[in-house]
């Protein structure tokens, strides 16, 4: 089995998509775990990445990220922005609807 970072490496022009369904694993344990603060507010931060995960255009995408930093009650919370921004806005290169719309080549789904 090969993680992400050697499939990238070997196979340069690959976008490495992950699943809803572990995408949606990795959200609920994480929002789960009462050292990280968010158990009392875990619907309404999966409702938030949710509806930026579902975001069929770029620019949707965008508008929905704005307004999850917009919500002071979450975004407020340190350890969520910084786990959302580290693990998950930084690893996005493009609209998972958009990959579907411009057709990409080389795709794989993990």
């Amino acid at each position: 089995m090969f993680d992400k970072k050697t499939i990238t490496s070997l196979l340069l022009e690959c976008l490495v998509y992950i699943c809803d369904f572990h995408r949606e694993q990795a959200w609920e344990r994480w929002l789960s775990k009462i050292s990280n603060g968010m158990s009392h507010l875990k619907t309404k931060a999966l409702a938030a990445m949710r509806s930026i995960a579902r975001a069929r255009t770029v620019e949707a995408f965008e508008e929905k990220v704005q307004l999850l930093k917009d919500d002071e009650e979450l975004w407020g919370q340190s350890l969520f922005r910084k786990w959302f921004e580290k693990t998950w806005l930084r690893q996005h290169k493009v609209s998972p609807f958009a990959v579907v719309q411009y057709n990409f080549p080389h795709l794989l789904l993990v």
